[in-house]
């Protein structure tokens, strides 16, 4: 995913940092194909990110996106949905990715 225009920002709150973690869940799991992307740093609003579990492109672009940012130490602008919060997490703030760019 990539962030397109200011109007898809004023929806989430963005957070740029380098990623600390991607837990992705396997078919084993109830979160089946759901992707949890951690930062180094976090927001009031979210502590980390979640992918949601569907069969699309955009999906399948968003986990390969934040595996190369997270073993090059690159730094990460995501911007999350604070109101579509994670349910697999009741101890983090997980918001819904709305846009991830790598800087």
């Amino acid at each position: 995913m990539m962030l397109l225009s200011g109007d898809v920002l004023a929806l989430g709150e963005a957070n740029e940092s380098t990623v600390r973690y991607i837990e992705v869940f396997s078919s084993a799991s109830s979160r089946d194909g759901e992707v949890v992307v951690k930062l180094d740093a976090e927001t009031e609003s979210c502590h980390q990110y979640w992918i949601k579990s569907k069969e699309s492109v955009g999906q399948k672009n968003s986990e390969s996106s934040t595996l190369a940012p997270l073993h090059a130490k690159s730094t990460v602008r995501i911007v999350g949905d604070a109101d579509s919060l994670w349910s697999g997490s009741r101890v983090f703030k997980t918001c819904e990715i709305i846009s991830l760019r790598v800087l």
